[in-house]
């Protein structure tokens, strides 16, 4: 597989207009030989420049570390803490990116790592509810910053939006 991948999943769509809409690298997380922690995340980004890609793809969320780093679960944190994070940072402000696509998934639906509650109904209180909009709310203010960027997002389950 390419650079010994495992686990590492890279999907590449051909581009339609030229190399600067072209979509890179989806990262989503494993082992990759030699490279481990923010390494293989450098690594994701440094491949999608080398392929000119425009456009790259990666998540943010509590099993963030899981997939990227063979971590563990990010326990009570919120999606714009990780966003601000460097190893994610690097993936928003890289200047070749002109457009990130983000799978997010926020704390309170997927704190755990492992409870699905965005697939229970009657998780849907008002105060719940709150607390999952006011995470993404957040997120999309911090994400405001990269003005020169277009952000898509698809929130795990809940609502999509383009910045």
């Amino acid at each position: 597989m390419i650079f010994g991948l495992a686990l590492f999943a890279v999907f590449f769509v051909p581009a339609v207009v030229s190399a600067q809409t072209a979509f890179g690298p989806y990262f989503g997380g494993g082992s990759v030989s030699g490279y481990s922690g923010d390494a293989l995340m450098s690594k994701s980004l440094d491949l999608a420049n080398d392929l000119g890609a425009g456009a790259i793809r990666i998540y943010i969320g509590p099993k963030a570390d899981i997939d990227y780093k063979d971590g563990t679960c990010i326990q009570n944190s919120r999606l714009a803490n990780l966003a601000a994070r460097s190893d994610f940072r690097q993936f928003l402000s890289d200047p070749q990116s002109s457009t990130v696509l983000i799978t997010a998934y926020d704390w309170t639906s997927f704190g755990d790592c492992n409870t699905k509650n965005y697939l229970n109904p009657d998780f849907y209180t008002a105060e719940n509810t709150a607390k999952i909009e006011k995470d993404y709310a957040d997120f999309a203010n911090y994400l405001k910053q990269f003005s020169s960027k277009k952000l898509l997002w698809i929130a795990g389950r809940h609502r999509s939006a383009i910045i």
